[in-house]
């Protein structure tokens, strides 16, 4: 049964998907892990569905069962393209890659959907990588944020191939005649079978030119003649999907469109089997280790019956024939070959038969006992982790009036946080201290509160170096939106992460430097925050409150880990460089 889109099949849908140009993205879901479900508005068509199965499918259909989940990519992807207009629908490099291009005001966001191997869908700007589902790295390139997307290598194209091309093409192929149709000339299984129909078989570089030519003309006939989207049965059984006539079927069965004949034949795929769990699998090995070792046994067993029952035959090869140079001799008794010691006599040797089988049947009994009794689970169970949202990459809050807060970690994310983040009606706010983060307040209904902007530069100050220092307090400042720039005055430079400043800034002066951690309730999901006092506490449901000390980094991140039951990890990551002291607890107990 067919398990994925070829690349020719990619190629019809995204031609009949031209008609969705000017579509309005409504909503995006995730109903499972591998599937992406994209509500769209056109004037024309009305409300669409386009299903994206990264596992190797998309299709126009209906909305699919299952919960959608949020966090992480899913909300980076809404940021983005909720409310954009698509613009254009492609098929890359004759690849398995669906390219859908949207706009938004200025932004010209882009979504690249790999429909191969694990599948993954990438979230683009400019062509930088903006947002990965999974990070995965090549011998070629990366996908991950930040990096630039680079294709796959390029593909055979066999819609726009030259008969020379193809030749070509199968001659320097070491495949048999279809898998070299089907990988090395990108057509796929079921493409592959009907034009190898009656060469099947045969290698594909020992092909005389006229059967070279012949395929030619069936591939040509079979892409440039009419179109029927079908499902192909063999034996009643659905096997393949295809808008092409494929040919070597017992039944067809017809449907207007590609997208529905997808649909329906999903629909008519038997449910994937269930893979067994961990402990299945455990038990599953060790019923086999058990037959394993009782058969071993029950040769060792008879092999010393054999010595015991041919001694005189056994010891009279001993003296006649030749050891190896690890005193080793095999010999042959009643058509069984056995291996002796030669430095021991034969009753020895049959005595360590059978200790090597008794050894045996003792790992067997306990193999099968474990293959009866449950695994004590000594672990205990993990909760689960709450989603990643977008900000969680930087430093972060949320301030006590609800406006969110990032802030970079180096002079990298400084930069990214400023480019990517601070738009039209949002602030910016950084700490009168050289390497101090730059802090980006994003607006809600209304502009940034005066409250949420000294929180802001609060942040910056306790995550500068000021900390470090043990410095008790600080000045810190912010600005409108559209008072930073990249751009220096003529003649200077602006090191990385480093912004231009013009017009008036609006001072705190000698701000405490301190930083509460707290355990907040966010969107249904608990987040451990660090950030202002006031904006801890506005939010949280317990914290602790810091400043600089001499109580070690290391020492306080595991008492910090221990009353908030949370990794060292997620601590280290939240909290500046330097040393500690407490300056207060709520509903904490850390001593």
């Amino acid at each position: 049964m067919k398990k994925a889109l070829s690349s020719p099949d990619l190629r019809v849908l995204v031609e009949g998907w031209q008609s969705l140009i000017g579509a309005r993205v409504e909503q995006v879901q995730r109903p499972e892990a591998n599937l992406l479900h994209f509500k769209l508005r056109h004037r024309q068509h009305g409300g669409l569905r386009l299903l994206v199965d990264l596992q190797g499918w998309t299709w126009l259909g209906d909305a699919p069962a299952g919960a959608p989940t949020s966090g992480g990519f899913i909300t980076e992807l809404r940021r983005h393209i909720r409310k954009a207009r698509l613009e254009h629908v492609a098929q890359l490099s004759a690849d398995r890659i669906l390219e859908l291009r949207f706009s938004v005001g200025e932004a010209r966001p882009v979504l690249l959907l790999e429909l191969f191997h694990r599948g993954n869908a990438l979230l683009c700007e400019e062509g930088v990588i903006v947002q990965a589902l999974r990070r995965q790295k090549f011998r070629h390139r990366t996908l991950a944020p930040d990096e630039k997307y680079h294709p796959p290598p390029a593909t055979f194209d066999p819609f726009t191939t030259s008969k020379t091309q193809f030749s070509k093409q199968l001659a320097s192929s070491e495949r048999e005649l279809v898998p070299a149709l089907a990988v090395e000339c990108n057509l796929g299984g079921d493409l592959a079978e009907t034009i190898a129909w009656g060469f099947a078989g045969t290698r594909a570089m020992s092909l005389p030119a006229s059967t070279s030519a012949e395929l030619w003309q069936r591939l040509r006939k079979l892409l440039d003649d009419e179109r029927q989207p079908a499902i192909f049965f063999r034996a009643g059984e659905p096997v393949t999907v295809s808008p092409f006539l494929l040919e070597g079927y017992d039944e067809r069965r017809d449907f207007q469109s590609l997208d529905e004949a997808i649909a329906a034949f999903r629909e008519l795929r038997p449910p994937p089997a269930k893979e067994p769990d961990a402990n299945e699998r455990r038990l599953t090995k060790q019923r086999a280790a058990a037959v394993e070792f009782e058969a071993e046994a029950i040769k060792l067993r008879s092999n010393g019956d054999l010595l015991f029952a041919h001694t005189d035959a056994a010891s009279e090869a001993m003296r006649k024939d030749k050891s190896d140079h690890r005193g080793r001799l095999t010999i042959e008794l009643d058509g069984h070959e056995l291996e002796l010691d030669t430095t021991l006599s034969i009753e020895a040797n049959a005595s360590l038969l059978f200790d090597a089988a008794k050894r045996l049947e003792h790992k067997a009994a306990r193999a099968r006992k474990l293959a009866v009794a449950p695994s004590p689970s000594k672990r205990k169970p993990a909760t689960p982790a709450a989603p990643q949202e977008w900000f969680e990459r930087y430093r972060w809050f949320i301030a006590s009036t609800g406006e969110i807060v990032v802030a970079g970690r180096d002079a990298n994310s400084n930069d990214r946080v400023v480019k990517r983040y601070l738009k039209q009606d949002d602030c910016y706010a950084h700490a009168d201290i050289h390497g101090a983060p730059s802090v980006v307040v994003k607006h809600g209904a209304k502009s940034p509160s005066e409250a949420a902007m000294e929180e802001a530069c609060r942040f910056s100050l306790a995550c500068s170096r000021a900390w470090g220092a043990g410095v008790a307090s600080g000045h810190a400042y912010w600005v409108e939106q559209d008072q930073v720039s990249k751009t220096p005055p003529t003649g200077e430079f602006l090191p990385k992460g480093a912004f231009m400043l013009r017009g008036r800034r609006n001072w705190h002066r000698n701000l405490p430097v301190e930083l509460a951690l707290g355990e907040i309730e966010w969107e249904g999901a608990l987040k451990l925050m660090a950030g202002p006092v006031a904006a801890v506490q506005a939010h949280g449901r317990r914290w602790v409150t810091l400043k600089p000390g001499f109580t070690e980094r290391k020492a306080l991140i595991g008492q910090l880990a221990t009353a908030f039951r949370q990794s060292r990890e997620a601590i280290e990551k939240l909290l500046p460089g330097g040393e500690y002291e407490i300056v207060s607890m709520h509903h904490l107990d850390i001593k």
